[in-house]
């Protein structure tokens, strides 16, 4: 006897019965799933011969609880980030909401970008007292470096119309969860004063992030995160962009010499009236002088445009071009006679 023809129901309850059975291990296998990561991230994974370690970040700002408790006058405080929205997971939207709860309502938030945000974009922004400055895109530049400067500029002279005495630089890619920096970076200066800068224009030492400011690039200056007097940021960032040129080298020779931080940096010092020696020891000499080295974990920062899923890709226990310059080869550059 056919059941599929006498019974005109006969596929309908054999779909159930499938659908059923197949949502059945779907589920078992993502609770398999979930008790994996769940034990995942609470056990360390080796990879090959070593460990690695992972740190979760909040996307959403309403998934920020911490603000800043400390007590300093926030309305001289300024924070830029400069660049184009990343508009994957509102990247950027949403970290200027954070800056916004972590250091409260008198810090000014200034984001200094191209002209042609949406007008929707701007109004949202405008209801957390959110400054937004536009500037026309800059003539094709290698690596981007006028796109930079033009932009960093441009919020800088913002943070000066409105007031501000200090400001941190920081970019639409990147995100600092730490609410209490602005105070720790003005505490640093006040610890370590400006020394060996007779009758130069800068003031105060500038406070730079460990991550991509590398032990073997000459000037190497990170250009991910800065914090200064508002004139001595104007100092460092107001250079002719233009005068950078793409060389052809040696990879290595390129990263070590040539690069737009190298450029930029290097156009500082001559601003100052530093002789520039453009080799290794006088790049200490520099570090030593006129900057604070902080290390990342300070900043918390979050890098969205390369993977964060290893904690640091560039600490590999053995000696590399990429090795990053942090507090604690700072801190021993300060004891050295250079």
């Amino acid at each position: 006897m056919n059941l599929k023809k006498i019974n005109p129901f006969y596929y309908t309850k054999h779909t159930k019965r499938f659908v059923i059975k197949k949502l059945k291990e779907r589920i078992n296998r993502w609770m398999v799933s979930a008790n994996k990561s769940a034990e995942y991230l609470s056990s360390p994974e080796i990879c090959a011969d070593k460990f690695c370690s992972r740190k979760l970040y909040p996307i959403y700002s309403n998934c920020v609880q911490l603000y800043s408790d400390t007590e300093y006058n926030k309305s001289e405080y300024a924070v830029i980030v400069q660049g184009q929205i990343i508009e994957e997971e509102n990247f950027t939207i949403e970290t200027l909401k954070i800056y916004r709860n972590l250091f409260g309502s008198e810090v000014e938030i200034i984001f200094s970008t191209w002209v042609g945000i949406k007008e929707e974009i701007k109004e949202y922004l405008k209801k957390f007292n959110i400054y937004v400055i536009e500037s026309i895109i800059p003539e094709k530049s290698h690596h981007n470096i006028g796109c930079q400067i033009v932009s960093t500029v441009a919020g800088l002279k913002q943070a000066k119309k409105l007031g501000c005495k200090y400001a941190i630089k920081t970019r639409s890619d990147q995100r600092i969860y730490s609410a209490d920096v602005l105070e720790v970076c003005r505490n640093l200066q006040k610890i370590f004063p400006l020394k060996f800068c007779n009758n130069c224009s800068l003031k105060e030492r500038l406070i730079i992030c460990s991550r991509n400011t590398y032990k073997y690039r000459v000037y190497g200056i990170s250009d991910f995160f800065m914090f200064g007097i508002l004139d001595d940021l104007f100092l460092y960032w107001n250079i002719d962009w233009k005068k950078y040129q793409k060389v052809k080298c040696p990879w290595n020779e390129y990263f070590k010499y040539f690069c737009p931080e190298t450029f930029i940096c290097s156009q500082f010092l001559k601003k100052i009236e530093y002789t520039v020696n453009n080799d290794l020891n006088d790049t200490l000499r520099v570090y030593k002088n006129f900057f604070i080295v902080i290390d990342r974990q300070l900043l918390e920062l979050f890098w969205f445009k390369y993977s964060n899923a290893i904690d640091s890709r560039f600490e590999k226990f053995e000696k590399n071009m990429l090795e990053e310059f942090k507090f604690k080869d700072w801190i021993n550059v300060q004891f050295r006679n250079l």
